[in-house]
């Protein structure tokens, strides 16, 4: 813990936080970009076996948003007017 500069060691613990997604992960953007990165490799599939078209690049930017919604990682947000009662031991 840091007050005014000054440093001071805490050994404690907390009632257990929840996890969740990583907003970073789940924000507009990045699914944008994941949709847009599985867009992408339904196109090249889609070339390899035959010929592009509205299906693959659908269905591969589909796949892209399922696969990095649920790769997103799983994080501790701790929000800055948030209370943690420390416990200590």
């Amino acid at each position: 813990m840091r007050v005014d500069g000054q440093r001071y060691s805490l050994d404690a613990e907390s009632n257990i936080l929840e996890d969740r997604r990583d907003p970073r992960d789940t924000s507009v953007g990045s699914i944008a970009e994941d949709a847009g990165i599985g867009a992408a490799g339904g196109a090249a599939l889609g070339e390899i076996f035959g010929a592009i078209d509205l299906a693959e690049i659908l269905g591969g930017a589909a796949a892209g948003v399922i696969v990095g919604n649920v790769t997103a990682d799983e994080v501790v947000v701790v929000e800055p007017d948030q209370l943690i009662t420390l416990y200590s031991r």
